[in-house]
């Protein structure tokens, strides 16, 4: 997987309401890293604005290789990749260290 490539740990969820119950948690998370579409209550978009009300420090990154995304429909501070993405650019936002 590309994230542990990256030297990330990943706590990896079936669904938006899974990531919801681990966030709810102990385990640290500094970031959402989530796809468009996805089974569940709630997509990808819905998780992402959750997730920067009810924890603003965790890093947004949103993913799809099927759905367009207007960026305004995401949080502030969120970003999208659309699938293929550059793997650098995906490892930068990661880390945080680049807005791309």
């Amino acid at each position: 997987m590309v994230i542990e490539r990256a030297g990330l740990s990943v706590l990896a969820v079936a669904n938006a309401d899974d990531a919801i119950v681990v966030l709810a948690g102990n385990d640290p998370v500094s970031v959402l890293f989530t796809d468009v579409d996805m089974p569940g209550s709630m997509n990808g978009i819905d998780l992402a604005h959750r997730v920067s009300c009810n924890h603003p420090t965790i890093r947004v990154i949103v993913a799809s290789g099927r759905s367009s995304v207007d960026v305004a429909e995401l949080p502030a501070g969120a970003e999208f990749f659309r699938k293929p993405y550059d793997i650098h650019c995906l490892t930068r936002a990661l880390y945080g260290t680049a807005q791309v």
